[in-house]
């Protein structure tokens, strides 16, 4: 396959992403104006993601003590044992995950993660003040119904709520495993751990919650079309690297 051809194929799969759904902003709009407008949505869905990730905090796990697992789970030990407020430290530990972010995914995805992050740290805040829902098991299902379809909209807009989205969106681009299985994994290992301080039963609505969230995120982002959109990132990638130049290039 000749560089024109290349170049074809990439346009054209382009052109069908922009077509499948609000989840493919990326940077290359057909022109100027709808490269702009979304940009501004894949940010207002980051926003909505978000929000909607506080709401289930704060109105359906906290109240019932259910573990929040991945790097929210750390940072509300934190705050727990020292006393300190959960946004700011929440913020801090995802530092050194935006830079892998960075590193290995490159600088958009690296800006959508930190407004995410920053935004569900402020969010956090907000909805504290929203009234509580005190049914641990409906709670549980709720909350990771809730939670899960927010950060499948998060990543279909190009970012994600930090923590262990940001590690599930690495080692999805690096490998076959879906983000929503991935995640799973790394926060099955963690909820293990909390269940030693907080008790089985609540590690028990931890992992109900859980695999509520693992199937809305992967609902989200198979209809999306998430893998498609990936298998087609990575064939093109592929032919780039394993094509020679041809006399046109």
């Amino acid at each position: 396959m000749n560089h024109k051809t290349l170049s074809q194929h990439a346009n054209s799969s382009r052109a069908e992403d922009q077509q499948r759904g609000l989840g493919f902003v990326q940077k290359h709009p057909v022109n100027r104006a709808s490269k702009y407008f979304l940009t501004v949505l894949s940010y207002l869905m980051i926003l909505l993601g978000t929000f909607l990730v506080s709401v289930a905090f704060n109105m359906f796990l906290n109240p019932n003590h259910v573990l929040v697992s991945g790097i929210g789970g750390v940072a509300i030990l934190i705050s727990y044992l020292f006393k300190l407020s959960l946004g700011p430290i929440y913020l801090l530990i995802n530092i050194p995950l935006f830079l892998g972010g960075w590193r290995y995914v490159g600088f958009p995805f690296f800006l959508r993660s930190i407004v995410g992050t920053v935004s569900l740290s402020l969010f956090l805040v907000f909805t504290g003040r929203f009234p509580a829902f005190h049914h641990p098991i409906e709670a549980a299902f709720l909350g990771g119904f809730l939670s899960g379809i927010a950060i499948g909209v998060v990543l279909l807009a190009g970012g994600t709520t930090g923590g262990t989205d940001i590690i599930s969106v690495i080692v999805n681009r690096r490998s076959r495993w879906s983000v929503g299985h991935i995640m799973f994994v790394i926060n099955t290992l963690i909820v293990i751990g909390g269940a030693f301080l907080f008790g089985i039963e609540n590690a028990l609505l931890t992992i109900e919650s859980l695999l509520i969230t693992v199937l809305a995120v992967n609902g989200v982002l198979k209809l999306g079309g998430w893998e498609k959109r990936k298998s087609s990132r990575v064939n093109i990638e592929t032919h780039r690297s394993s094509t020679p130049p041809g006399p046109d290039q």
